[in-house]
């Protein structure tokens, strides 16, 4: 077995602290081809603790049964225990084959590390799968991000011990092990864009410049170590205007940098809001009242230059009792004050429900579906089904984010005011 391979994979993973050792279970997606078939083979000769996962996509008819066939010997060989996910495939609506299968299966493997707390995933991208990456998303027009391709971990925890290896020294290794490995016909055509890119374009660029991938791997290196300077740096100058509660102070950003919506733009992706968006956020920095969803269901909305951010993960509420006489009225939707004295304790918070009225603020006691205060607030699918009100009974007080009730305000005769935060 060639050491010097099983070595230099060992030491990429320390370096970039990809599986700790006191890791539990390590998660293999295992196709059966070379790349999949090294990643156990060095795994298991490294003393990981492993569980091989494979998808039988049943796409290519004997062929798909082939490639399970030789899973299942090499995981019996080896004593690795095997799942094995059977599914049916079809184009979606706004995908291909490919990204549907590719869904599903780090879907599955989410499942798989669901089951078994503290263990990772790891699959078998090499270092040419990673230039074609950086190829395919330079060919579409990206930025840095895209530029510095697949990350040895990715923002789902999903590893890659295998970017440090070519496919030729993946094979190499195989040939000194005596292994075999099955081939995917479907690679060997130029179906999907990057098999084009594998089997037509690299091989001219090779001939002209024959270390190709050694220089573009550097690159990639390089431009993964600038996105990493350049998203500290954009973090850093948001925090200093973000407040406990996540919300931007956007026209001050824009004050201080001269590329702010580039900046903001980087803070927010994460949430799924989209450069255009971060653009649109920033020209409307003097303004009020105009709310953007992003791809994923957040929401934010700008409140006199204040970009208030309203994220589908659980909220923190929290309440405290002031008196009148000190008390500093909220600035933020997600904040709302009442009597204290008058409301009581027997106050709760439950999602809100198909049928639910509220009589808002600023409507002369009128009554109003809360369905229709959503839409006419533009609040999005995703952002209504994880939305709980406050509630008194079946009187409700407060949609977070969107509207209060005329319900128990504060007035000249206040003497003990109720302040409900809703935090991310």
């Amino acid at each position: 077995m060639d050491s010097a391979t099983t070595t230099k994979v060992a030491r990429f993973i320390a370096d970039n602290d990809l599986l700790p050792p006191e890791c539990p279970l390590v998660i293999v997606g295992v196709s059966g081809g070379a790349d999949s078939v090294a990643l156990l083979l060095i795994l298991h000769q490294l003393g990981y603790t492993l569980l091989a996962a494979h998808c039988n996509y049943h796409l290519r008819g004997v062929e798909s049964n082939r490639d399970e066939l030789s899973v299942r010997r090499l995981c019996d060989e080896l004593g690795i225990r095997l799942c094995v996910k059977d599914c049916s495939v079809e184009a979606g609506h706004r995908e291909s084959v490919e990204m549907v299968c590719r869904r599903i299966r780090y879907d599955w493997f989410e499942e798989l590390r669901a089951e078994a707390p503290g263990s990772i995933v790891a699959v078998a991208h090499n270092k040419g799968d990673n230039a074609e990456t950086m190829m395919l998303n330079l060919l579409r027009g990206t930025g840095i991000a895209g530029m510095r391709a697949m990350l040895p971990r990715n923002a789902d925890g999903v590893v890659r011990p295998l970017l440090c290896l070519s496919r030729a020294e993946i094979e190499a290794y195989l040939a000194d092990c005596g292994r075999t490995f099955v081939v995917d016909s479907s690679n060997l055509t130029n179906e999907y864009r990057r098999n084009c890119l594998r089997n037509d374009v690299f091989p001219t660029i090779s001939r002209h410049f024959p270390d190709y991938l050694e220089r573009i791997t550097t690159s990639i290196n390089h431009l993964r170590s600038d996105w990493m300077l350049l998203e500290q740096l954009c973090a850093a100058a948001v925090i200093r205007h973000t407040d406990r509660h996540g919300n931007i102070d956007i026209k001050a950003l824009a004050a201080e940098i001269p590329q702010a919506d580039e900046v903001l733009f980087r803070v927010l992706a994460p949430d799924g809001f989209t450069r255009t968006q971060a653009t649109d956020m920033m020209a409307a920095a003097e303004g009020s009242g105009q709310l953007f969803t992003s791809t994923t269901g957040n929401t934010a909305c700008i409140n006199r230059g204040i970009l208030i951010r309203n994220r589908l993960s659980e909220p923190t509420i929290t309440e405290s009792v002031e008196d009148a006489a000190d008390i500093e009225m909220p600035t933020s939707p997600f904040c709302v004050l009442f009597d204290a004295d008058e409301l009581g304790s027997d106050y709760t918070f439950r999602p809100w429900k198909p049928g639910d009225r509220m009589q808002p603020f600023g409507m002369g006691g009128r009554s109003k579906k809360l369905s229709d205060i959503f839409n006419d607030a533009k609040i999005s699918v995703a952002v209504k089904a994880v939305t709980k009100v406050m509630v008194k009974g079946d009187t409700i007080l407060w949609i977070p984010g969107v509207r209060r009730s005329i319900h128990f305000p504060v007035t000249g005769r206040t003497q003990r005011v109720l302040r409900v935060e809703q935090i991310f």
